[in-house]
């Protein structure tokens, strides 16, 4: 995961371009690329600060909080479909609820085949 840039850094960056430096020279110097210095400059007008974005990865959040009881409900439902046991849960679709039962061991309900 991509880790945001110090303010420090930032500050330093944008005072060199200020200064009447080439974007092109800072870029090299700082090992930086030139579009994200060109962004900082634009932040800097904007909203008069450098300071970087936080929590801006969160990503979503647990849809099944209690892992323990959500193995004990498909373990005490054994003969359901993904689809019947997802709406019998609650609140959660089947995709979430069948990568769920990845998580935790328990393959897809498969039909049985008649070998002759």
């Amino acid at each position: 995961m991509a880790i945001a840039y110090s303010e420090d850094l930032r500050k330093r960056a944008v005072a060199l371009i200020e200064d009447g430096k080439k974007i092109e020279k800072v870029a090299k110097l700082l090992n930086i690329a030139r579009s994200t210095l060109f962004r900082w400059v634009r932040q800097k007008k904007t909203k008069g600060s450098l300071i970087p974005k936080k929590d801006w990865r969160k990503g979503y959040g647990n849809k099944i909080p209690d892992l323990e009881k959500f193995e004990q409900f498909v373990k005490g439902n054994p003969g359901m479909t993904a689809t019947a046991m997802a709406e019998k849960w609650g609140s959660i679709s089947v995709r979430v609820f069948c990568k769920w039962l990845k998580r935790i061991g328990f393959t897809r309900k498969k039909k049985a085949t008649v070998i002759s």
